[in-house]
């Protein structure tokens, strides 16, 4: 039985899955074909827009999705309340992004989804995520942070909930002894947390890349901690990437063209950072100089230890149960060309 505090957690999902049921028997609007101006027939993979760095926009700039008989088509900005992973449970794109918490919650709520390749992982010179506090300001270090926690609840701006800021967030919480009830999680994307941590509106940030390190160039905000100093490893920063069960069973070539074209993007970002940037600097309109760069998985494949981590996180602040769900439950390495080569 799953206990309440999940139910609530789970509950958006799942009405997303409801409404996905009317979706079953008809026709996938991602089954389709498109044809370039040089002939070649090209499968349309559809996902949300990306807002970030990311290694979707260099695979589709070196043409590695094309190399696999594959168009990725952005559909647009998702909304505050919605996730990748509903909006595959909805039918408006195929292909969802995230960690592996929001997979368990999703999965527990009765999604048929699973992970089917990596992305980035956490990194100590890459980090994936910087909390931020403004320079001099009430929060500035930890003891700070409790001094302040003992009066009023701290404003904590993430990008999302349910997710890597405040999961990272929690677990630094309770390595400190700080009760997660004195936090106040403020929705907000990272392009403008800086400005409203040196306006007072939050107490602190997180930050993903390529934003980090415009904050630190401006000057005015510094780092509380990363997300490399709590997890201390590569699975802190652990991103998936995955499918409806649906479309992997009917598109299996497919899924593992999308796997080949990713993975290879993600070493060539790895060896080749200052290129990559500019890819995506002239996407975002941001000066080279003022991006941060992800560090990307080059395992291949998906790392049970990684989706493991992730799970203990969940139980230690009390979202999911003890053996509530093993990791080999989210994921699949079956379509990866690279894991079955071995």
């Amino acid at each position: 039985m799953i206990k309440l505090k999940v139910m609530k957690k789970i509950l958006p999902i799942g009405i997303a899955i409801m409404i996905s049921l009317s979706f079953i028997g008809c026709s996938s609007k991602s089954d389709n074909y498109v044809k370039t101006s040089d002939g070649k027939k090209l499968f349309v993979v559809r996902m949300p827009t990306q807002t970030g760095f990311n290694e979707f926009d260099i695979a589709d700039e070196l043409g590695y999705f094309k190399e696999e008989g594959i168009q990725l088509k952005y559909t647009g900005l998702l909304n505050a309340d919605t996730s990748e992973v509903q909006s595959v449970l909805t039918g408006n794109n195929d292909v969802f992004t995230n960690h592996p918490s929001t997979v368990v919650r999703a999965i527990l709520a009765g999604a048929k989804i699973h992970i089917v390749a990596p992305g980035m992982v956490d990194n100590q010179k890459f980090v994936h995520m910087e909390y931020i506090v403004k320079d001099g300001g009430p929060v500035s270090t930890v003891e700070d942070f409790k001094k302040v926690a003992a009066t009023r609840k701290i404003k904590w701006a993430v990008s999302s909930t349910d997710s890597c800021p405040d999961i990272i967030a929690l677990e630094w919480a309770k390595q400190n002894k700080i009760s997660k009830d004195k936090i106040n999680f403020v929705i907000m994307p990272d392009e403008q947390q800086e400005q409203a941590i040196k306006q007072g509106a939050v107490d602190i940030g997180c930050l993903h890349p390529p934003y980090g390190k415009k904050a630190k160039n401006d000057c005015g905000t510094k780092d509380l901690f990363t997300s490399y100093d709590v997890v201390k490893g590569p699975a802190g920063g652990s991103s998936i990437r995955g499918f409806s069960d649906k479309f992997i069973k009917a598109h299996p070539e497919v899924v593992k063209g999308f796997t080949k074209a990713i993975v290879k993007a993600h070493h060539w970002i790895n060896t080749h950072q200052q290129q990559a940037i500019a890819i995506e600097a002239k996407r975002l309109k941001m000066k080279p100089e003022n991006m941060s760069i992800f560090w990307y998985d080059e395992t291949n494949y998906i790392q049970k230890a990684y989706i493991q981590t992730w799970i203990n996180m969940m139980v230690d602040d009390g979202s999911l149960k003890k053996d509530q769900v093993k990791a080999t439950d989210i994921y699949t390495n079956a379509n990866n060309p690279y894991h079955t080569a071995q």
